[in-house]
């Protein structure tokens, strides 16, 4: 498995489509950023504002790389020589559901990353450890949270052959999310339980007020990523292929 994951990786080296992944972490400090001089904002509501917006690119990011990292040998013409391989279908499936993992990690890591930096010229006081701690505890569950969300992207594009439709599929779950953020349906929408999990964790930062119920966002998250794992891997081992 761990040579399977790797390969993926390799494969990864020469692509653009790792420019995502800098674009996902760039954009929201970029905007953030703009116009800013050193005031009297909180590291916790500069760290709220950079997540916000990351919250709103993300399901559209990471559903194009999910898409790319499974259909790309579908494009290239070269899906049955990698179903050639003394491998089974379902550790390509594996190595590659973990290349998402990390790569979404990564560009989480680069947002921690420029946000201390940038955190550090326009906020007068020094972060603390705990400060420090919870950002990354946060970040941890966010990083989570969205692994469990792009098998959905995955199976669409599985189904479709095409990383087309997981682009559509981002855009329309943020502008879905969006409207139906206020309504009583938003617990069980699973592209918002990230929000309502963190709320609980941090009410301070994370709307304060009353936390929402985080038991039924949590169980749509699950649900969801388990019920489209299990779509994604039968539809990835059975289909046929052809070049």
């Amino acid at each position: 498995m761990f040579r399977v994951t790797m390969t993926e990786i390799y494969k990864l080296k020469r692509t653009k489509i790792l420019y995502l992944c800098l674009v996902g972490a760039g954009v929201p400090l970029l905007i953030n950023s703009l116009g800013m001089t050193q005031s009297e904002m909180t590291w916790e509501q500069y760290y709220f504002m950079n997540w916000n917006l990351s919250f709103l690119m993300s399901p559209v990011i990471f559903s194009v790389l999910a898409g790319y990292l499974f259909v790309r040998e579908y494009h290239e013409k070269t899906i049955n020589q990698l179903f050639m391989y003394p491998y089974s279908r379902v550790k390509y499936f594996i190595g590659k559901f973990i290349v998402c993992l990390v790569l979404i990690t990564f560009t989480f890591l680069l947002l921690m990353l420029g946000m201390l930096i940038v955190g550090y010229f326009i906020i007068p006081d020094p972060i603390s450890m705990s400060q420090l701690s919870s950002f990354f505890l946060m970040s941890a569950i966010t990083i989570i949270a969205h692994w469990m969300l792009v098998p959905i992207a995955i199976f669409v594009s599985i189904l479709a052959k095409s990383y087309i439709p997981s682009v559509v599929l981002g855009i329309s779950v943020t502008i879905s999310g969006l409207i139906i953020m206020g309504t009583e349906y938003a617990l069980y929408f699973p592209y918002n339980s990230i929000h309502f999990i963190l709320w609980n964790i941090a009410p301070g930062i994370f709307g304060g007020g009353q936390p929402p119920p985080y038991l039924t966002p949590i169980m749509a998250l699950v649900i969801s990523s388990i019920a489209f794992i299990v779509l994604s891997v039968l539809v990835y081992d059975r289909s046929d292929v052809h070049s």
